[in-house]
């Protein structure tokens, strides 16, 4: 089950939790996945073919996630999948629990899981097409590995935005110097802007540069400690440097960013959104 496929312990207990709540054979799980599964575009990635995301995952998609979670009153969420109390955060939540002390350690964390009818989580009108931003590393891997896909590595990433750029390239779109009709980046829009509203990669994918950066996988990559983890593709608020594709930055596994997003590569021989 989830142990075989690498996840991370946090999320295989949310992934048994799932399971055991039959959330997998839910119908807005099946809604969830058939989203997902038409948006997935093939891609070379070392002389194979996967399948990833064309989009960043938007605010809507995300929404609708947190709102199907089973979870009620987790007082033992000692951490922020997505923290929408960010002044740029797409999605709020009506009659929002406040913040909680972890008594562990006596860190600010916020409960944000409930089934109470009062406190599900809405789209920012206007923002529904946009990149969820504030959702940790931990709230990435929860969403992608809960509808059958992963999060990439940085080799996986650089490699399909270079091949994108139809080869070694400084930028996923070339050589050519960015422009803010090329990305959105360094404050020329001042907040993120829709998915695909920038031209896509040669393989397909939008917002490879720009927008938001996208959480990668793997510890120990550009000296990402335990705690951190690389982030690949530059951001609306960031400069042009950050948008190469050999650029690599980093953020700590807990923190919610107005600049981070995400999206689904799917894993290997499996139907996105079915199995894990």
């Amino acid at each position: 089950m989830a142990g075989e496929m690498g996840y991370h312990p946090r999320t295989e207990v949310w992934l048994r939790r799932l399971q055991e709540t039959n959330w997998f054979s839910s119908a807005t799980h099946s809604s969830l996945a058939e989203v997902v599964e038409q948006d997935l575009v093939a891609v070379g990635l070392f002389g194979q073919v996967i399948r990833v995301s064309q989009h960043l995952v938007t605010n809507a998609l995300f929404c609708s996630f947190l709102n199907s979670l089973p979870f009620e009153n987790d007082v033992d969420t000692t951490y922020r999948w997505c923290n929408t109390y960010l002044v740029y955060s797409g999605i709020k939540r009506a009659n929002s629990t406040c913040f909680c002390v972890d008594l562990a350690d006596g860190r600010v964390t916020q409960r944000i899981l409930t089934a109470s009818p009062d406190a599900r989580y809405a789209v920012v009108p206007g923002q529904e097409r946009h990149p969820v931003v504030g959702v940790n590393w931990y709230g990435a891997e929860l969403f992608v590995s809960a509808l059958g896909g992963r999060l990439p590595t940085v080799a996986e990433w650089q490699q399909v935005a270079e091949l994108g750029a139809q080869g070694p390239a400084e930028f996923p779109w070339g050589d050519a110097s960015p422009s803010p009709e090329r990305a959105n980046y360094d404050e020329y829009v001042g907040s993120t802007s829709r998915v695909g509203a920038y031209p896509p990669s040669s393989q397909g994918l939008y917002d490879l540069a720009g927008n938001v950066r996208e959480w990668c996988t793997d510890p120990g990559v550009a000296n990402t400690g335990s705690h951190e983890r690389p982030t690949k593709g530059g951001s609306w608020n960031k400069p042009a440097a950050n948008m190469k594709v050999a650029f690599t930055s980093r953020s700590w596994l807990r923190h919610s960013s107005a600049s981070v997003g995400f999206r689904l590569w799917s894993r290997p021989g499996t139907r996105a959104g079915h199995g894990l």
